[in-house]
């Protein structure tokens, strides 16, 4: 097999929100400064766990994950810190008012929702609000929320046993199930040469990359359409998914037109996923800030330019050939009704 005819060089650095901005100077309130009416103490707790999450609301970059851990991790240490007068009405209400921007930013994505999911369920059937947001909010802490998120390693495991000596594999988006299944097949001896492409604002084809050559895997960058025009030259198409719902799933744009081109050209496509990328209800949507956020696109764009900012789309899940997760090589049919069959939890001040 001839190789491609583009072998771009990579960035020193990837970008991140958290390292990005300067930190602030403005000082904290006290204790003697905050508001000592009832409502006052509410708003002010409220608006503490809000403080704590503020960079993570902010955050393009980590995964899904992360995210969800990272934000556990501050609810736990927020809760223990606040006031021991707490009742169940103001405590809920302020873990609902305190995490809602970050909620408004991160649970279109699996783990995310499935974190607020859980602990909403937690919370809503417990007399010790308290003992129920610890330890739930621990399991997602715990060895990267081993406890509560499925195992990518068993998906890894399962894919690496597609492939073959020498085998190229195009991934479009940050995926950590094809990152780990790739230095599975590195560590097997097969040398696969992976064909990572770079586009969105948040560098996730360098950062893949980085972490694939800190393992041995050949690499190769290149602009997404210079994927398109590599398609007949590759020997797999993998993708990750952001969230998967009732026959569709949320992935970078441009994956949709990646799996026709290669149906057309009869290469074989898999996602990767596990079924914490299940969104609770199968009701997936797509980034409110990704529209708004234009600035990895122009940053001053003159008056009368229109700018499509959305880094993501809606894909059918039978776009792919077959899934992957941790309870084997699944199809889009039985995808979906897990889907549906997971009831989310609401708000829980209603």
């Amino acid at each position: 097999m001839s190789g491609p005819r583009w072998n771009l060089g990579l960035g020193r650095r990837y970008w991140s929100p958290r390292l990005s901005r300067a930190p602030s100077m403005s000082p904290q309130p006290s204790p003697s400064t905050l508001p000592v009416t009832p409502a006052g103490v509410r708003q002010a707790a409220a608006e503490r766990l809000a403080g704590r999450l503020v960079e993570l609301t902010r955050d393009r970059a980590s995964t899904a994950r992360a995210v969800a851990c990272e934000c556990a991790a501050e609810i736990r240490d927020w809760a223990r810190a606040e006031s021991a007068q707490w009742n169940r009405e103001t405590m809920l209400r302020d873990l609902e008012e305190g995490w809602g921007e970050w909620c408004e930013s991160h649970t279109w994505r699996g783990p995310c929702a499935l974190f607020v999911d859980d602990l909403r369920g937690a919370l809503a059937g417990s007399g010790d609000l308290r003992t129920a947001l610890d330890l739930e909010t621990s399991l997602w802490t715990r060895e990267g929320g081993r406890g509560r998120l499925a195992d990518t390693a068993q998906v890894a495991a399962q894919a690496r046993a597609l492939l073959h000596p020498g085998d190229w594999v195009l991934v479009h988006g940050y995926s950590e199930p094809c990152i780990a299944a790739l230095v599975l097949a590195q560590e097997a001896g097969l040398a696969p040469l992976v064909l990572l492409s770079e586009g969105a604002a948040d560098t996730s084809g360098k950062r893949m990359a980085r972490e694939l050559l800190s393992h041995g895997v050949r690499v190769r960058l290149g602009r997404d359409l210079a994927t398109l025009a590599a398609i007949d030259e590759v020997d797999w198409v993998w993708l990750g998914s952001e969230a998967l719902g009732a026959g569709c799933f949320v992935a970078p744009l441009g994956s949709g037109l990646l799996l026709q081109q290669a149906r057309t050209a009869e290469v074989p496509t898999r996602v990767l996923a596990t079924s914490s990328d299940l969104l609770p209800g199968g009701d997936v949507r797509l980034p409110a800030w990704g529209e708004k956020e234009t600035e990895g696109l122009w940053s001053r764009a003159p008056e009368g330019v229109e700018l499509c900012a959305q880094p993501f789309e809606f894909v059918a899940t039978n776009s792919a050939d077959g899934w992957i997760t941790e309870q084997g090589h699944e199809g889009f049919h039985e995808l979906s009704l897990r889907a549906l069959r997971c009831t989310p939890h609401g708000d829980l001040r209603a």
